[in-house]
């Protein structure tokens, strides 16, 4: 039977709060019954419950990285409408008509895309109301047609 110092198992106890078990176990190389045993006989499930209680989720910091990720995701799409609405009033401006339908559906397609992605998200902390979030996605679409109108007549 393997022994082990106090800073081994208040660390274990650290990584068994944070990402239970098995992630304690695979980390610090001490059998997984053995963590289990300890968390059992010294009440980390209820510690878990109290300290969860007094802190933020890992689930809200996971919420606000995928906020912030999915209006980076729906920005990169309303960059790819505004070039590609530059591309369609370059083909309209040359009078090349030809293929100019897909373009268009895109060019819907990728608006749509930016503004479901952006809808909802706020600032980094998303915690923005449905109207603020609906400002930050007309300022984008704004700002989007002066530089697509810009692209156009230049």
């Amino acid at each position: 039977m393997a022994q082990y110092t106090d800073a081994q198992r208040e660390q274990a106890r650290d990584l068994y709060v944070q990402r239970g078990a098995r992630h304690a176990s695979e980390t610090l190389h001490i059998p997984l019954r053995t963590i289990q045993a300890w968390a059992r006989t010294e009440r980390w499930g209820t510690r878990l419950a109290a300290v969860s209680a007094l802190t933020p989720s890992l689930g809200a910091a996971q919420r606000i990285g995928w906020a912030a990720r999915k209006r980076g995701l729906g920005d990169e799409a309303g960059q790819a409408a505004a070039e590609a609405l530059t591309m369609f009033r370059e083909r309209v401006h040359a009078r090349k008509v030809y293929g100019l339908e897909p373009l268009a559906r895109s060019f819907s397609l990728l608006v749509e895309r930016a503004e479901q992605m952006t809808a909802g998200t706020g600032g980094l902390e998303g915690t923005a109301t449905p109207e603020e979030s609906i400002a930050r996605v007309r300022e984008i679409v704004s700002g989007l047609k002066e530089r697509a109108k810009a692209a156009g007549d230049a």
